[in-house]
């Protein structure tokens, strides 16, 4: 009688000789997802930054508080956003594509 855990860990008890075939397939996780790995920099930033590697996404920054306080569709490879109209703090840029994962990154402005 085959026994079985959560870890996936199988034991047959055999009373004769016979011959046992046994096909797993395991399928962990979501197919087809690619999570943004964009670059952001510098970081400290004064005025501009740049985001590389995000083409396609749409950027969110938010600040500490979670007020969304800029909001931008990246159709470059390599974007540059103007930061001057922003306060000195810590802000949270949130990049990914509608629908699939996003990658948040702390930024601060100087």
């Amino acid at each position: 009688m085959p026994t079985g855990d959560k870890s996936n860990t199988y034991t047959l008890n055999l009373t004769e000789a016979s011959t046992v075939t046994v096909e797993f397939e395991s399928t962990v996780g979501i197919e087809n997802i690619s999570a943004p790995n964009p670059k952001i920099f510098p970081n400290p930033v004064k005025d501009m930054v740049q985001i590389a590697g995000a083409e396609g996404c749409t950027l969110q920054i938010m600040d500490v508080v979670g007020t969304v306080v800029h909001t931008q569709k990246l159709s470059a490879s390599n974007e540059f956003i103007t930061l001057k109209q922003l306060p000195a703090g810590l802000y949270l840029f949130k990049i990914g594509k509608a629908g699939g994962q996003m990658k948040t990154v702390k930024v601060v402005k100087k």
